[in-house]
């Protein structure tokens, strides 16, 4: 078993820590779960607009074995070195990260090391919905994550308009079989992008509790069919190169606010 730094993963810029591992746990696929996943992601990036240059909402391309502790530096990270300057993290408790310090620590891609060699993650995407078990990514992968930070205005449009939105093109399977075009919850309103294909949005407490998982393919698809209002341009077009990023690599696509 890893030890409790391992399973932790400082979110939001400060020191509430979410356990993320080792829990077997139910799908929670309901409708009230999509609905309040999405207004708790809308809720923090409400406060992140509000909060303006103290805060950010980023997406970050990466496994979920570099995201959880932290083995990755930003490019805010590098830019604040390069001039200089210390980079800190403010929040409940204010943190300063030396310069060529990784995000979760001198000791973050050590724990990567050691979350892959124990399995865990594994086991628990064994878990998730078909297709995404017999589908898979390169967990171990030395690719470097790419970054694109969003505007928090234009992402908070892009969740609005995201929420109740229906998408015509699933395709509803009935006995096996290939219904008919349908139609599925938006994905855009994930706060994590799986790159795999598949229809419906989904709320887990596998590996992240209570995120809306959505499917890279999918929001992708959604980008291009629907070109959604003025306000959320600016965050649609950042989310695209984002997602288009995500299945280039073949990484996961968070959310990070």
């Amino acid at each position: 078993m890893l030890d409790a730094a391992t399973v932790r993963y400082v979110l939001r810029n400060d020191d509430r820590a979410i356990e993320k591992m080792a829990r077997s746990s139910n799908l929670l696929p309901s409708l009230d779960e999509y609905g309040t996943a999405v207004m708790e992601l809308r809720g923090m990036a409400e406060v992140t607009e509000r909060e303006g240059v103290s805060m950010a909402v980023d997406f970050f391309v990466m496994p979920i074995t570099r995201y959880i502790p932290g083995a990755f530096i930003t490019p805010t990270m590098r830019f604040a070195w390069s001039q200089g300057l210390p980079y800190t993290l403010v929040g409940q408790v204010t943190r300063q990260i030396p310069n060529g310090e990784p995000f979760g620590g001198g000791d973050a891609f050590q724990r990567r090391e050691a979350y892959l060699a124990s399995g865990v993650l594994i086991a628990d995407l064994m878990k998730f919905p078909p297709p995404i078990p017999e589908n898979l990514w390169d967990e171990a992968s030395p690719l470097e994550p790419r970054f694109h930070r969003v505007d928090p205005a234009s992402y908070t449009a892009l969740l609005d308009e995201s929420r109740d939105t229906t998408v015509v093109g699933a395709r509803p399977r009935l006995f096996g079989l290939i219904k008919g075009r349908g139609a599925h919850r938006s994905h855009l309103a994930a706060q994590i992008f799986l790159p795999v294909a598949f229809d419906e949005p989904f709320v887990t407490t596998l590996v992240f509790e209570r995120w809306l998982a959505g499917s890279v393919d999918t929001a992708l698809r959604e980008l291009n069919e629907n070109q959604g209002t003025p306000a959320s341009a600016s965050a649609r077009e950042t989310l695209l190169a984002a997602l288009r990023d995500a299945a280039e690599l073949r990484f996961p696509l968070f959310v990070d606010v």
